[in-house]
């Protein structure tokens, strides 16, 4: 996400939305195309980030709302060790007997990866209230029914030169997770006083 956001990739409003009653069907860029762009609307950025997270081995899927997607990624531990980390269970999404981290794609350009957490969980609690469960699609599982396409076009070489940017983001973000798990901790010792 750090190094995306660092290297100027953008949410773009689309002008169709493909998932609202009898709307046009929408293009979705392949991840490749959305690098050479530097660009995307939120299924465009929801297909590079899941890409790039599922290439090192994260699991991830999207939640299908009206007129939206927003990807969530397993991270791939129980209950105990979110509560044992410090994180508050309530940012998470209980689906599917795993614990997902949902992303929201279009504040990618805007806001760094924990605002971009807390936008996608704000979103989702907001679907919640109005009493509608959207779907979670893995994408392990739309895989194996829709077997990918062949990418026809050639990919042009596209130059991300801000390493360093990117990888003080990251940390910077890392920083504000783990403050924010101090925050949490803080607040259960309160608590128990």
């Amino acid at each position: 996400y750090s190094y995306f956001h660092a290297n100027g990739v953008v949410y773009v409003s689309d002008p169709t939305t493909s998932n609202v009653g009898d709307a046009v069907n929408d293009f979705v860029q392949y991840p490749t195309q959305t690098i050479r762009a530097k660009g995307g609307d939120c299924d465009d950025l929801v297909s590079l980030l899941a890409s790039a997270m599922s290439s090192i081995g994260l699991e991830t899927g999207f939640l299908d709302v009206e007129g939206h997607v927003i990807l969530v990624f397993d991270v791939a531990v129980g209950a105990d060790q979110i509560l044992e980390a410090g994180f508050d269970i309530s940012h998470f999404i209980y689906r599917n007997n795993k614990y997902w981290l949902p992303v929201e794609a279009t504040v990618l350009g805007k806001n760094g990866f924990n605002m971009s957490w807390m936008a996608a969980l704000k979103r989702y609690q907001n679907i919640l209230e109005r009493g509608v469960l959207p779907d979670l699609v893995e994408f392990l599982d739309a895989h194996r029914q829709y077997p990918p396409v062949n990418y026809s076009e050639n990919v042009s070489e596209v130059v991300y030169d801000k390493d360093a940017a990117a990888l003080e983001a990251f940390n910077t973000e890392l920083k504000n997770i783990l403050l924010i798990n101090q925050i949490t901790k803080d607040e259960e010792f309160v608590e128990t006083l």
